[in-house]
C-alpha cells in the first residue's frame, strides 16, 4: 500500500496485438499537424516508417509496441484526450451534446428535437 500522498506505480506489459500505428503517426511525427509539443525522436520516426510499410500484422504490432515503449520513455507528457472542435446549434434545438469518441456530435441525433414554441 502506498503512503498517503504518494503514487504507486508498476511496470505495465505492452499488449501484443496487431496494432497498425498509422493514426498516431501525425501526433508524434516532428512535422505532424497534431504534434503541438513539437516532440522529435529519430528512432520513433524510423519505427513509424517501418510499421506503416510492414505487411505482416504480427511484425507491425511488434513495431507499434516498440514505438509505444519509446514514447513512454521519451515524452515529457502523454496526450490522453484531445477535442479540437466546437459545436453550435440553434437555441430551440434540444438534446445536442458532443461526444469525444469518433462518433462525434451525431452520436445521439435520433434524440434531437425542436422545442415547442
Amino acid at each position: 500500500m502506498a503512503a498517503r500522498g504518494q503514487l504507486r506505480h508498476r511496470r505495465l506489459r505492452l499488449a501484443r496485438r496487431a496494432v497498425r500505428p498509422l493514426r498516431q503517426q501525425d501526433t508524434y511525427r516532428p512535422d505532424g499537424s497534431n504534434n503541438y509539443g513539437k516532440f522529435t525522436d529519430a528512432t520513433v520516426a524510423a519505427l513509424f516508417r517501418q510499421a506503416i510499410g510492414e505487411p505482416d500484422p504480427t511484425r507491425a504490432a511488434d513495431l507499434g509496441n516498440q514505438i509505444d515503449q519509446r514514447l513512454w520513455e521519451r515524452l515529457p507528457s502523454i496526450p490522453l484526450y484531445q477535442l479540437q472542435e466546437f459545436l453550435a446549434w440553434r437555441n430551440d434545438l434540444r438534446n445536442v451534446t458532443n461526444n469525444p469518441t469518433t462518433e462525434g456530435p451525431f452520436w445521439n441525433v435520433a434524440t434531437w428535437a425542436f422545442a415547442k414554441e
